[in-house]
């Protein structure tokens, strides 16, 4: 489809060179009619590429307005799926273990419910979800760091120092 700013543009600038046209060869100009020519010609090419480019900017506009929004639904719908896994699985307040800080990722709920009979179905969901935000990375890519590397633990999971992709980072394991 054709957006009204570009059918805007082709009659601006159809207009444009008929004007220029009447003025250079119907009216005349002193430069000679080959001089006169070669300026039209020119200010053709210019108009067809100013064309060109507008609509080229307008087409890459667009798909990154496409991308962002394909983006947003996908993560839209991770933290749906999520959601309602935690909101089906709510562990009461005095199970919790207070030693942990669990207000970064909410992801003791998910790694406490791993212990219970569901652990396949919920490591394949974050799997999936993973996958689909393209923040699921592989196991080869993280070098777990030996000897002293725990940096702390709570009742779910473990956190120690590693590296990835040679950059120091944290990696949260689950206690078997």
């Amino acid at each position: 489809t054709v957006p009204v700013r570009w059918c805007k543009l082709i009659f601006l600038e159809g207009t444009t060179l008929v004007a220029s046209a009447f003025c250079m060869f119907v009216i005349g100009s002193s430069e000679g009619f080959e001089r006169s020519l070669l300026h039209y010609c020119l200010l053709c090419v210019f108009c067809f590429m100013t064309s060109l480019g507008k609509r080229n900017s307008e087409i890459a506009a667009r798909q990154l307005f496409r991308r962002l929004l394909s983006e947003k639904t996908l993560r839209t719908q991770a933290e749906f799926e999520l959601s309602r896994i935690q909101s089906s699985h709510d562990v009461p307040l005095a199970e919790q273990d207070f030693q942990s800080v669990t207000s970064t990722a909410l992801s003791d709920r998910v790694f406490a419910d791993l212990a219970g009979q569901g652990q396949a179905q919920y490591l394949e969901t974050l799997i999936e979800i993973g996958h689909r935000e393209r923040w699921l990375i592989k196991a080869k890519e993280v070098c777990v760091r030996s000897g002293d590397s725990m940096l702390g633990h709570g009742s779910f999971g473990m956190v120690v120092s590693a590296s990835f992709q040679g950059t120091p980072v944290a990696v949260k394991a689950v206690l078997k």
